[in-house]
């Protein structure tokens, strides 16, 4: 989509403040609501569908609906790191939560660091956005789906022992 890097970055802007009040809502809705794991795993498949809709995005779509997605984008895209590293940090023994979570984190900016470069190469050889933002859909979407296959048999295996 072609637009001004000033317009652009108000979008990127949007997406990432609803991602940071998403998880003060993530973590009571967590606490209160439905179990970390459960919630982790939703969130995967709800990345999936964002950014399989975010790969359509086209010149058609209005700079207000652009921003309007941005803003439910963050909710998902963004908003999963408060309830990932508290879920860490209750799971291991308390001695241990620096590691674990630092450990943790230095994967996830692996990512950072990995994903650009491989998204990169793949616009570069189908000269579109549209697959790179498929390829990341998938990867989430496969994520989340495990997470809540592997949580659903390990409450069943627990329950029934």
């Amino acid at each position: 989509v072609e637009m001004p890097l000033v317009v652009a970055g108000i979008a990127f802007s949007t997406m990432q403040t609803t991602g940071m009040a998403t998880r003060v809502f993530l973590g009571w809705l967590s606490d209160h609501f439905i179990s970390t794991v459960r919630l982790l795993g939703i969130i995967g498949v709800l990345i999936a569908i964002t950014l399989s809709i975010m790969a359509f995005i086209n010149p058609a779509w209005s700079t207000s609906a652009i921003f309007l997605f941005a803003a439910l984008a963050g909710v998902f895209v963004t908003g999963w790191s408060g309830v990932y590293l508290a879920e860490i940090a209750r799971t291991v023994p308390h001695d241990q939560v620096a590691v674990a979570t630092g450990g943790t984190v230095f994967f996830s900016f692996l990512g950072a660091v990995v994903g650009p470069s491989l998204l990169s190469l793949i616009i570069a050889t189908t000269d579109s956005f549209s697959p790179a933002f498929l390829v990341m859909a998938a990867s989430a979407g496969l994520v989340g789906a495990l997470v809540l296959i592997t949580h659903r048999r390990t409450v069943t295996n627990v329950l029934d022992n």
